[in-house]
């Protein structure tokens, strides 16, 4: 994936380059979905987004993108039908041993459509808080097994959703993933307006600017010293 413009976070940059990952089987798209009651299709998209970094984003998607696009495609007899994992959850109920089976098993679900928002987050580790991820310890997650220690659950959600596919070659979707797949890069200039900022961002700003209070402190007393 060729990340282009000069608004790529050094995270985004670091998520979406496919060196020494070893791609797993790409995934198999669903049966396709019957019509509702009402007559229409239901198109389930995977939507991929931090927890707290990209928290304003979320809110404006479900609250004024979302029902845009469904209220449009309602006129196709389409049903859209976003998956974000991480709304409308607590922080306890989104981070857990079964995170990782669930999220692999809705992008499954999804398959092909894929939408990756990225910020200057790397986001949750699950194998740093349960041992092999979780239910990594299922034989059909032995691929992350292979994978680097500490990988985000956002990083092996872009490798589930976007490399493996791409690599696999299947149809719909394999090799020619832009028609489903899409991924959006935060410029950082907005996070110098304190209103796309969230809580755990404003209190992350805080902590670096207290530490390089005190380093600026020891610098100031080491070059008193010397002068003595």
């Amino acid at each position: 994936c060729e990340v282009m413009g000069p608004v790529a976070s050094p995270v985004a940059s670091a998520l979406l380059d496919a060196a020494d990952i070893e791609i797993i089987p790409a995934a198999r798209p669903s049966p396709i979905p019957t019509p509702d009651q009402a007559g229409k299709i239901p198109v389930h998209v995977y939507f991929c987004l931090e927890y707290d970094d990209l928290r304003p984003e979320r809110e404006f998607l479900f609250t004024s993108v979302f029902p845009v696009v469904d209220k449009w495609l309602s006129a196709f007899r389409v049903q859209f039908v976003p998956v974000d994992m991480r709304h409308g959850v607590s922080r306890s109920e989104c981070f857990h041993p079964e995170v990782l089976r669930l999220h692999m098993e809705e992008i499954d679900k999804c398959f092909p459509f894929f939408v990756c928002f990225l910020g200057e987050a790397y986001g949750f580790q699950p194998d740093l808080f349960f041992p092999g991820g979780g239910q990594a310890m299922r034989p059909e997650y032995d691929w992350v097994k292979e994978l680097p220690k500490g990988m985000s659950l956002i990083h092996l959600e872009l490798i589930k959703g976007y490399f493996a596919r791409k690599e696999g070659g299947d149809e719909p979707g394999g090799g020619r993933d832009d028609d489903y797949c899409l991924f959006y890069l935060r410029d950082p200039a907005w996070l110098d307006d304190p209103a796309f900022l969230t809580d755990v961002q404003v209190e992350g700003q805080r902590i670096s600017a207290e530490r390089k209070a005190v380093e600026a402190s020891r610098l100031d007393n080491l070059r008193a010293m010397q002068k003595l």
